[in-house]
């Protein structure tokens, strides 16, 4: 019984492999080609980016003296307006700053009218003594003894003029610093990040510390992004643009290039230039609409599009025929890239009558990598040119599995 099983099996192996070689040998060439159609269509031509969307006007609210926050007016998505007061700093240390410096102002005003009288004096001696020498009563060394006083009074006044202005400019700069305790919105926006918390010590010095962030309007915002080299050229004469996020799945949200920013970076030795995109973001009552700062922004930058065009798959500019298929090009036939006619300066394969290729000279246009325009040439709407080709190697042979499908097995090898 086993070995009847065994035979039967043999058999059926056998004539598997021989209906798949009879296959096999009697399949057409233009069956391994396969074909696209060529259409007529919309091409758009996009370039892809990314970037992060912020406020047009971002405000960094610092503090210009140190001190420990006292009062927080604001919290986070308040609205404020400028001039609104944000925070306060304890004021005691500064208040005593400045009544010092007001004291040192009387005092040099106190010694600035000493001064005067001493310089009123000598005058007045000098002026004596003047009287005296002119009847021959004082002696040469008196009167100049007197003018050095006069002098000496004079220059001080002097001192004490600079003294009080430097007085003066003291005390300005502590009653300065004293209002400064009191931090203020520079801008109408709103808050979006308070960095500060009450009682905590802020400590100012080459660079302010960050108290606030205020944006001035989020109904208008932008997305910086990166764009490089290869892509910059095309993106500068972008139509429009459409981005989406990731926050609102489903949604498509308009953008138009505003800038391109002449400072490029290099980052693995490519070339990145900075794109700024605005976007509009008001809702139906004027209020900031749903995108919020911060978000990651998916772009779709158009560089060209087409309408109505007769559109063919981008394969079809690449195919090249092999094997038996090559064969069937005429002698005449145009090789790829060789200009034909006027301006056909490439070559497409289309099917023609009774399924045999024939070549067609055609002038593409531009592309998205996976249709191609095609400017001129003899394809029409429905005509179906070759992507692509299998090609069987002449050294194999189909082999039927039991286990279902042909398993292609290579000739002279050493596999097993």
């Amino acid at each position: 019984m086993a070995k009847w099983i065994l035979g039967l099996l043999a058999l059926l192996l056998a004539g598997a492999g021989a209906y798949q070689l009879l296959r096999g040998s009697n399949a057409s060439p233009e069956a391994q080609v396969r074909f696209g159609k060529v259409a007529r269509g919309t091409l758009s031509v996009t370039v892809a980016a990314t970037g992060q969307l912020q406020p047009v006007t971002q405000v960094d609210v610092g503090t210009q003296v140190s001190g420990t926050l006292q009062e927080i007016f604001v919290d986070f998505n308040t609205r404020v307006s400028a001039g609104q007061v944000l925070a306060r700093l304890n004021t005691d240390n500064l208040e005593a700053r400045v009544a010092n410096n007001h004291a040192n102002l009387k005092r040099a005003l106190a010694s600035h009218e000493r001064l005067e009288v001493e310089r009123k004096n000598a005058a007045r001696q000098l002026e004596r003594l003047e009287e005296l020498q002119g009847r021959g009563v004082v002696s040469e060394t008196e009167f100049d003894a007197a003018q050095l006083a006069f002098d000496a009074a004079v220059a001080a006044l002097k001192v004490s003029d600079a003294e009080i202005e430097q007085a003066r400019t003291t005390l300005r700069q502590s009653e300065i610093d004293l209002a400064h305790a009191t931090i203020a919105s520079p801008i109408d926006g709103i808050v979006i990040e308070r960095a500060v918390e009450v009682g905590q010590t802020v400590a100012a010095s080459f660079n302010s510390p960050l108290l606030f962030r205020i944006a001035n309007d989020l109904t208008q915002m932008q997305i910086r992004a990166s764009i490089d080299e290869a892509d910059i050229g095309r993106v500068q004469d972008s139509r429009s643009a459409s981005f989406t996020v990731d926050a609102f799945p489903g949604l498509t949200f308009g953008a138009a290039l505003e800038s391109v920013r002449l400072n490029p970076t290099v980052s693995n030795n490519v070339v990145i230039y900075t794109c700024i995109f605005r976007v509009e973001n008001a809702g139906e009552d004027g209020a900031p609409g749903p995108l919020l700062p911060g978000l990651t922004a998916n772009l779709t930058i158009l560089v060209d599009r087409r309408e109505d065009a007769i559109l063919a798959p981008a394969a079809a500019l690449r195919f090249q025929p092999k094997g038996e298929i090559a064969g069937i090009a005429a002698a005449g036939a145009p090789r790829r890239g060789e200009r034909v006619g006027n301006e056909l300066d490439s070559l497409m394969w289309a099917r023609g009558n009774g399924g045999a290729l024939r070549p067609v000279p055609v002038k593409a246009g531009i592309t998205d990598g996976v249709h191609v325009e095609i400017v001129a040439g003899e394809v029409v709407p429905d005509d179906e040119v070759a992507v692509g080709q299998a090609v069987q190697d002449a050294g194999s042979t189909g082999t039927f599995s039991p286990f279902g499908g042909a398993r292609p097995t290579r000739r002279g090898g050493g596999g097993r």
